[in-house]
Parts: C-alpha cells; structure tokens; sequence
C-alpha cells in the first residue's frame, strides 16, 4: 500500500528552480516536500547546461526573461554568498564580425540600459577588443561588454540549495514518478509509491511542467525539448577571459548561440547548439561537432579543440510563449507554474 503524506506545500521537480523554491520557502514554513522522479536532484537541464548568470539584456521587450534577469543576477550572487557557492564574475562578450551588424549591438545595449542593467558599453575596433580576448580574430569588430555576467558551477549550485532546505526541515522524496493529480479542495498527488496531500502545489517539472500541468486541467502552455551538445577543453590557462558570445543572426536568434567561455573550474566550454528533440534524447553526434567547431572558428583563433576531454548534450525547456512562464494556473490558482 503506498504511503500517505500531509504538507501544506508541494514542489514537483528537484531541479536548480524547485530547490531554489524550496530554500526560499523554509524561510517561512517546513511544511513543504519535493517530490522527484529520479534519483537524486538536479537530474534533468540542471546537470547539462552552461552555469552562466546573464547579465539582462537579452530577450524580448516585455518578457520576463528581459524584466528579471537583472534583478536575478544580483540576487544569484547574494545567495551565493550566504550558501559559499563559487561564482566567477568574468563577464560577457557579444562579439560581431560584420559592421553592419553593430546597429544590433546597439539595439542590445540600449535593452539593458532601458532593462536597468549597469556595467555595459560597447567596444569598437579589433585592437581594443583583442585587449580583452587575445584570441580573437582580426574579423570581430565590435563587441558588447557586460561586466556583471557570472559563471557557475550548475551542480554546486543546486547541491547548495538542496543542503541547506535540508537543514531547513524541507523534506524530498527520490523516486516517486507523479501519475495523476487530483485537484480537488486540496489537492491528492498520486506518484508510483506515495500519495501527497497538499494544499498548494509548485509546478517545476522542468521540461514535464506541461505534462504536470496537464493532469489538474491546465492546457495554456506546451513546452518542447531544444538538445544542445557541448565540448569540454582541458584547462587552457588564459585562452579565454570571457564569455564569448557571437551576435545572433537569422535562425540562430532562436537562442543566444554557440558560446565559448572559461568555467568555474578553469576548463573551456564550447556550446550549445540547438536542435528540436524529444525530452529524453541526450544522444550526441559527430555532425554536430563539425557545427559546433565551424560557428565558433569564425570568432576565435587557434582553438585548443585538440585539448576536448568529453563531449555532452543537455536539453532546455522552451516555452510555446518563448518566455518563462510564472504563474498561477488558470485551472487552480493553488497550482504555481514555474516553467518555460
């Protein structure tokens, strides 16, 4: 017979955003249990992602991914502080190769200016650029520096949240795949081995928000799988001082683009690209190598790809709305949908 739990409060999902949820929330109340289907946390985008805090000029006019990266990046980092997480404070390139594209640059700067974002100014010339990224090639004429982008270890981070909701009295529960939700005065969760009653319920389910979502009635929002493959460098001391992105053009503003930027730890991570998959797929390929290391190439001299030690893919959640979706659901306001 499956066991019967009471809490007041219910996350689903134990990744970096359900353990941020939950760390925050025992500031308040230790009426509160995770519930993860896998192992362990941080199983799902966490694990396999680029650990960067932006700095909150990219996205569009309007969105919350634009409105709250700012205020995201100043609060990550104070976090950071009270729970000794390492963060790195390098900051962030956008570089282009075409002076016709320096008009978007514009556009991007002005973003975070009207975004509230400080630290930035934009670079014109090779030469003051190479002062900043010896390896540049001679095409990059034009650059947008924004001072307060970080990097972070992604594990580190969501082992933090998770020690510390811990020793805050938050409880989780490994293993326990959701089947159904009823929503009813309170709501009944029912997963492979526990029943969950819970007032409220937190959605952060990653790429299944939709599908938990789904089982209370909740149809205003789909999320697709993007998988993006990535290459790890040996530690290169000094190749690279900052994250370099290249200034989306085309279909590639789909995302932000193939970066290349120094880790916590001092490696070089070169990626993602993007490709529409299902939600499992962590599969890699040769051919996205040869994409991957051709977009890069054209910013970026004398590449250590010789130097590659492994090669991952990660997925990301995307939202049909493009942006993140933060919100009560239309079908219970006791449902908090954090997805997209």
């Amino acid at each position: 017979m499956n066991k019967y739990i009471k809490n007041d409060i219910a996350i689903i999902g134990a990744g970096v955003i359900g353990c941020a949820i939950a760390r925050r929330l025992s500031q308040y109340t230790n009426s509160v249990i995770v519930i993860e289907k896998e192992t362990d946390i941080g199983w799902g985008t966490t694990k396999a992602n680029s650990g960067i805090i932006h700095a909150g000029y990219a996205g569009e006019a309007g969105s919350l991914k634009l409105r709250l990266s700012p205020r995201g990046n100043k609060l990550f980092r104070k976090n950071a502080r009270e729970l000794d997480i390492p963060v790195k404070k390098p900051g962030s390139l956008v570089n282009a190769n075409d002076r016709t594209q320096i008009a978007e640059l514009e556009k991007l700067y002005t973003r975070g200016l009207n975004n509230g974002v400080p630290n930035m100014r934009i670079i014109k010339g090779n030469k003051e650029i190479k002062k900043l990224e010896p390896n540049i090639k001679k095409e990059v004429c034009a650059s947008l520096l924004a001072k307060d982008a970080c990097i972070v270890s992604p594990y580190e981070t969501v082992i933090a949240l998770y020690e510390n909701s811990k020793a805050n009295g938050i409880s989780f529960l490994f293993n326990n795949n959701v089947l159904k939700i009823e929503n009813n005065a309170k709501f009944l969760i029912h997963t492979d081995q526990a029943v969950i009653e819970a007032e409220y319920i937190v959605n952060a389910a990653g790429l299944f928000t939709d599908n938990i979502a789904a089982m209370i009635g909740d149809t205003s929002f789909n999320i697709k799988a993007v998988k993006g493959q990535y290459f790890l460098i040996d530690k290169e001391e000094d190749y690279i001082r900052h994250i370099n992105f290249p200034l989306a053009a085309g279909k590639d503003k789909r995302s932000k683009g193939i970066l290349m930027a120094p880790t916590i730890d001092g490696n070089i991570l070169i990626g993602p690209n993007y490709i529409q998959s299902d939600k499992c797929d962590l599969s890699t390929e040769d051919r996205n190598y040869r994409e991957i290391t051709d977009k890069i190439g054209k910013y970026f001299n004398n590449i250590p790809f010789d130097k590659v030690i492994t090669s991952f893919s990660g997925l990301r959640a995307v939202s049909d709305t493009n942006d993140f979706i933060i919100s009560p659901s239309p079908a219970n306001t006791k449902f908090i949908n954090a997805a997209g």
